[in-house]
């Protein structure tokens, strides 16, 4: 696997699949289920608060083992309007009252959110996988978690996105068809929390 096209993939598919950034636990590859410990449905505002100077520390690990460390930056220029920084590459989110839609199109999440339903996305269709989960990440434990896929055939590709309340994406799968093989990478939350400025 060519390492620059795995980090190009990943770079790519965070921004379009934002995608804010897995091997995690509650990602199910079987039909989308809900644990009867779920809480109440929650909303793509309550998974996706996309909080103003929010900085957000990703690891990252790709099928051939390298790791890395993605910084995400989320700016609120208006309410409507979400800009996710990733290494001065900027995806630009459309918020509304329902829904967080990529501004070129798709959405990223979208109400009502429950288990097995579905919409289309940036790339492919969007499906709820599950909903009530608790994670275990390098950045805490979460609850009343929710994983998403969204998936196209042709070409392959795959991300899985796990969604927590008033926290946004924890983690993410991406897997897609490379020149001869099939690209995997994996980002875990480490850590999130106010911009810090040292003027």
């Amino acid at each position: 696997m060519a390492t620059a096209e795995a980090r190009r993939l990943h770079a790519g598919f965070v921004l379009s699949a934002l995608a804010l950034a897995s091997a995690c636990g509650g990602v199910d590859t079987g039909a989308p289920t809900t644990p009867e410990r779920s809480a109440a449905p929650v909303t793509a505002r309550v998974l996706l608060p996309l909080e103003h100077d929010t900085v957000f520390s990703y690891e990252t690990q790709t099928d051939a083992g390298e790791v890395g460390l993605m910084i995400l930056q989320i700016r609120r220029p208006r309410p409507d309007l979400a800009e996710l920084d990733i290494a001065g590459r900027v995806q630009r989110l459309d918020v509304d009252a329902t829904s967080v839609m990529h501004a070129s199109g798709g959405y990223l999440l979208k109400d009502p959110i429950h288990a097995g339903a579905t919409f289309q996305g940036a790339f492919g269709v969007v499906t709820v996988m599950e909903t009530g989960q608790r994670v275990e990440l390098p950045a805490g434990t979460f609850d009343d978690c929710v994983v998403t896929r969204e998936e196209s055939q042709r070409p392959f590709k795959r991300a899985d996105s796990t969604y927590c309340p008033d926290v946004g994406l924890v983690s993410l799968v991406v897997e897609a068809s490379g020149d001869a093989d099939v690209l995997r990478v994996e980002t875990r939350l480490k850590s999130h929390g106010p911009r810090v400025s040292f003027r």
